[in-house]
């Protein structure tokens, strides 16, 4: 497996090979064996060349963090190949919103339209507010654009999979 380990300002490769017992861990030109063992969740005892150590590993923070008897460290690890297809993505203009067509999940009643055309909507913002058995459900767009056609007014009844709003990738 194939990663990129990100620790402050710093990048690394990082190639990870298992036998079932013991990890190869490739860091650049570096090569460790390495015997992990789950203590309990989030804490590891990990041997390194032949060095014991004890591993506690923090997720709820953003980057994660590694706990150890001498240090905390934020590391981030991503899979190398999804990382590099997002940099590429967003040095092609994938990160642009690219427009879409929100449909209704689930038949319901339009409570509350909350865009008008031509409007410029972010990914992840509420466009729509939909009943459905008795519940109100936020209807988020996921890439975002310029509204350029709404389908739908409040207090209309809408089918399972019926067109709301329509965006246009932003200029």
């Amino acid at each position: 497996m194939d990663l990129c380990a990100t620790v402050g300002d710093d990048e690394f490769s990082v190639a990870a090979t298992s036998d079932g017992t013991k990890w190869r861990i490739s860091i650049g030109d570096r090569e460790v064996l390495v015997d992990a063992a789950r203590v309990k969740p989030g804490t590891w005892s990990l041997v390194i060349d032949g060095r014991s150590l004890l591993v506690d590993v923090d997720e709820s923070k953003d980057p994660p963090r590694i706990h150890t008897h001498q240090a905390v460290t934020p590391i981030l690890l991503e899979n190398a190949q999804r990382k590099r297809l997002a940099e590429q993505m967003s040095r092609a203009g994938g990160g642009k919103s690219r427009g879409e067509v929100l449909k209704a999940p689930i038949a319901g009643r339009v409570v509350k339209v909350l865009v008008c055309d031509g409007q410029v909507v972010e990914a992840g913002q509420v466009v729509v507010i939909l009943e459905a058995m008795k519940m109100e459900n936020e209807i988020k767009c996921t890439r975002g654009g310029v509204v350029s056609g709404i389908d739908v007014a409040d207090g209309d009844s809408v089918e399972t999979g019926g067109k709301l709003v329509s965006l246009k990738p932003a200029e």
